[in-house]
């Protein structure tokens, strides 16, 4: 079927992509959790969201995809800060 293994590899790859933003915010979380939290924007954030009177649902998600977002372009934007230039 035409197509087909494209449709397979773009599966793999949004599991590696939810993979890389779903982790790393867990990890977070989990730190706040037992008082080992290292301050990043996804913490300050949390932490900011526990305090406010946010009800919005889809806020926890919004910040666990703009950190993920942060985070996965760091290394271009530092690559090319350095040295891509």
């Amino acid at each position: 079927m035409p197509g087909a293994h494209f449709k397979r590899q773009a599966f793999a790859w949004r599991k590696l992509t939810r993979a890389m933003i779903d982790k790393p915010f867990q990890a977070v979380k989990e730190r706040m959790a037992n008082g080992t939290a290292i301050s990043c924007l996804a913490q300050k954030e949390l932490e900011e969201l526990q305090q406010s009177a946010n009800s919005d649902p889809d806020y926890e998600d919004i910040i666990k995809n703009v950190a993920g977002i942060s985070y996965a372009g760091w290394p271009l934007s530092y690559y090319l800060k350095t040295c891509g230039r």
